[in-house]
């Protein structure tokens, strides 16, 4: 799956792929002239349903901030 996103106006992409032994989300942005790049590895199976993943992945990515420089 690949979507978009916004952070402060600029818009990145959000991957989330998975093979037999893993699930993959990532999430890359370009923000002023710099290359934002966070990564989350979950091995399978998982106990939880897909949708607790997701939550927990999203507020994992919502904890970083780019400092305004």
């Amino acid at each position: 799956m690949e979507k978009d996103y916004l952070y402060n106006d600029y818009k990145g992409k959000e991957l989330l792929t998975e093979d037999e032994k893993f699930i993959y989300h990532s999430r890359i942005l370009y923000y002023k002239q710099r290359m934002f790049f966070l990564f989350v590895m979950v091995a399978k199976p998982l106990e939880a349903p897909q949708e607790v993943y997701e939550s927990v992945t999203n507020n994992f990515f919502t904890t970083f901030e780019i400092p305004e420089k």
